[in-house]
């Protein structure tokens, strides 16, 4: 999968970024679940374009709220 970064270029996607900024907060099962939840809906929402770094981030914190409410989607 290819994201757009902030400057526009186009960067294959890489989960041991969204791994560091959750790694802390979380155990590295924890971040495993989350990070597939996010992987799963980036599939599904982004067909027609790219997502960028904003789609992303807004993703780990609907996730991250989810996993604090604990309402997170089974995998």
């Amino acid at each position: 999968m290819v994201v757009v970064k902030k400057d526009g270029r186009l960067q294959e996607f890489d989960d041991s970024k969204l791994l560091k900024s959750i790694g802390s907060k979380y155990k590295a099962v924890e971040c495993l679940h989350i990070i597939n939840q996010i992987k799963k809906e980036l599939d599904t929402r982004f067909i027609e374009f790219y997502p960028n770094t904003h789609n992303i981030q807004d993703l780990v914190e609907k996730f991250m709220i989810l996993k604090e409410k604990n309402e997170l989607p089974e995998s």
